[in-house]
């Protein structure tokens, strides 16, 4: 059965932590170590790993020259490190994700706005089991600590370590069967994190969506050390079945008619027209179209037909046929349908068999659909779908018409 979100928390690097890894040496160092086909499994994929495989990678970082010519300190965080891996029923210790420096303490700190707890897929992150990897390939880079802006080679193998986790194994890998590179909006939810939202489909062409945070200052560990990366908790992903972004784009329209104030209306296809402007003015190459019905749904008389929907039922109850909830097929070999529903002003998506379950949902606050939307038809006009960015486009204007 399908999943909306993964139990085990992904990595993500923060901002400066993004472009440190864009520079050159480490990103062809990471890519080297992704593409060598004796990397060391236990130390990067976000799942445990068999306990001899575990035991393996753990002696032979603790009989490395890496590990030996450490400082004490740095000795003691690796087996702190260690200490996570394996089953336990204990409850592990908490990251800490930073935000803006407090106003009300005597002394300059910054405030803690989230607290994911540890995994034990950390341990071999923040223990440097990289540094195995990147002594056998690239021998000496590691002394290079300092000119990169790292205080030890602890600091700089988890990093790489990191760089990996983050560059290669996105949740699409798991959740979206190969996602092709979407589009994507992002929006601050509070000071240093922020929401990013990404469109796009799968290799069939069916609709995907995933959601998960990221943090402009990266975190402290759970041992207290500063990173440049942090576990990002949950990452929410849905899905649903070949031409479905013109319901989706319909919801979302739907949803600012029934819930927005007149002011918020008109901001909404105020912001809306800029973001798609936006959008629209990127240079694309020509698309490669890749399904045999990609725009088959161009139809004038579709996009008037669930325009005039939205405009001209009653508004009392959300949603098609003013149901409370709208579904779309998640296509063969799933269980459960996308659920699209509104709740306290923000849309939420969830694959569900149970509408009623309490399960984390995608969600899409009134700020965050002109962006969305924008990222939508962005996708489109990159044949990334079945959709064509026409059909979606015909919709928007369609709507604005009928006032």
């Amino acid at each position: 059965m399908y999943h909306n979100c993964m139990s085990e928390h992904n990595i993500v690097l923060s901002l400066a932590g993004e472009q440190l890894a864009q520079e050159r040496p480490i990103a062809k160092l990471v890519a080297k170590i992704w593409n060598d086909e004796e990397y060391y499994p236990a130390a990067y994929l976000r799942e445990r790993q068999p306990e001899s495989e575990s035991e393996t990678v753990t002696n032979e970082l603790l009989a490395s020259s890496f590990f030996t010519n450490m400082n004490p300190i740095d000795q003691s965080l690796v087996h702190k490190a260690f200490g996570l891996i394996g089953d336990t029923d204990e409850v592990l210790p908490s990251w800490a994700i930073e935000g803006d420096y407090s106003a009300d303490t005597l002394f300059k700190s910054k405030d803690i706005v989230r607290r994911p707890l540890a995994d034990p897929a950390d341990g071999f992150l923040l223990a440097g089991a990289a540094a195995l990897d990147v002594e056998r390939i690239k021998p000496g880079f590691l002394d290079r600590a300092t000119e990169f802006g790292f205080r030890t080679k602890l600091e700089f193998a988890m990093f790489i370590g990191a760089s990996v986790l983050a560059s290669k194994l996105r949740p699409f890998n798991y959740l979206t069967d190969a996602m092709i590179d979407g589009s994507s909006v992002r929006s601050e939810q509070t000071a240093g994190v922020t929401r990013v939202t990404t469109v796009g489909a799968d290799l069939h062409g069916d609709f995907r969506l995933e959601q998960h945070e990221e943090y402009d200052d990266g975190a402290l560990s759970p041992f207290g050390t500063p990173t440049k990366f942090a576990p990002t908790g949950h990452i929410i992903a849905a899905r649903a079945y070949h031409h479905t972004e013109m319901e989706v784009l319909q919801t979302c329209l739907e949803h600012v008619h029934d819930v927005a104030t007149p002011d918020e209306k008109q901001a909404f296809i105020t912001q809306t027209s800029e973001a798609l402007q936006s959008a629209l003015s990127i240079e694309r190459t020509i698309p490669v179209i890749r399904y045999g019905d990609f725009g088959a749904i161009n139809a004038a008389s579709y996009s008037l037909e669930l325009a005039a929907y939205i405009k001209l039922h009653d508004s009392a109850e959300p949603f098609w046929g003013r149901k409370q909830r709208a579904y779309l097929p998640s296509g063969p070999g799933y269980d459960a349908d996308l659920c699209i529903y509104s709740s306290e002003g923000v849309l939420h998506l969830i694959n569900t068999e149970d509408p009623l379950a309490e399960a984390p949902t995608l969600q899409l606050s009134l700020r965050e659909l002109p962006g969305f939307i924008a990222a939508l038809v962005d996708q489109a006009n990159q044949a990334n779908g079945r959709t064509d960015a026409a059909s979606l486009l015909g919709l928007i204007s369609t709507y604005q018409a009928l006032g």
